[in-house]
C-alpha cells in the first residue's frame, strides 16, 4: 500500500513525469521478457541497447502520447462512462488512434535504430498489418475496461501494465526478421 501511494502522490504532483517514466519502465521491461522467454537469448545474449531504445520510445513516446491522448478522448466523449460513452471511446480509440500510434511505433523504432527510409519501410510492410491485427485482438477489451472503470489520471498506468504483454509481443515483432 505504501508503494501505491507514493505512485498516486507522484501522480498528482508530476502527472506527465510519472506516466511517462512507468511507460517507459514496463516498454523496456517488455522486451526484456521478449528477448527472455520468446527468443530465449539468455542473459549472455541479450541487447541491453535494443531494451534501453524500447524503454526510451515508452518515456518519450508511448506515456506523453497516451497521457494526450486520453485527455483529448475525454474531451471528444465527455461525461460519466455510460455505455453509449465507453463505447464511443473505444471507436474512436481503435478507428483513429491505434492505426496512426502503431505506423508511428514502428517508423520511431527503426529511426532510434538508424534504418535507412527503405529498411523503415520495409519494417512497417512486414509488421504493420498483423500487429493492427493482433492489437484489435487484445485492446478493445482492455479500453473497455479502462474507459468504464480507470479514472483519468490512472489510465496511462493501467494501459502500461496491460501493455506488458503488448509490447512483449511488439518488441518480438518489430524485431523477429532481424540476426541477433
Amino acid at each position: 500500500m505504501r508503494l501505491w501511494s507514493w505512485y498516486t502522490r507522484l501522480l498528482s504532483t508530476y502527472p506527465l513525469l510519472t506516466q511517462a517514466s512507468t511507460a517507459g519502465v514496463i516498454t523496456m521491461v517488455g522486451d526484456i521478457i521478449a528477448q527472455q522467454c520468446i527468443e530465449r537469448k539468455g542473459i549472455k545474449n541479450h541487447k541491453f541497447g535494443r531494451s534501453i531504445k524500447m524503454g526510451t520510445i515508452g518515456l518519450f513516446f508511448t506515456g506523453p502520447v497516451l497521457r494526450f491522448w486520453y485527455i483529448r478522448l475525454d474531451k471528444l466523449v465527455p461525461g460519466t462512462p455510460t455505455l453509449p460513452r465507453v463505447v464511443k471511446r473505444i471507436a474512436l480509440d481503435q478507428a483513429i488512434f491505434a492505426p496512426l500510434f502503431l505506423a508511428s511505433f514502428f517508423v520511431l523504432l527503426a529511426g532510434v535504430e538508424r534504418k535507412t527510409r527503405q529498411e523503415i519501410w520495409n519494417k512497417l510492410k512486414q509488421n504493420y498489418y498483423q500487429a493492427l491485427a493482433a492489437n484489435y485482438m487484445l485492446w478493445p477489451a482492455a479500453q473497455a475496461l479502462t474507459f468504464s472503470v480507470v479514472p483519468l489520471r490512472h489510465r496511462v498506468g493501467f494501459v502500461s501494465l496491460v501493455a506488458l504483454i503488448w509490447n512483449t509481443y511488439l518488441a518480438w515483432v518489430a524485431h523477429r526478421y532481424e540476426n541477433y
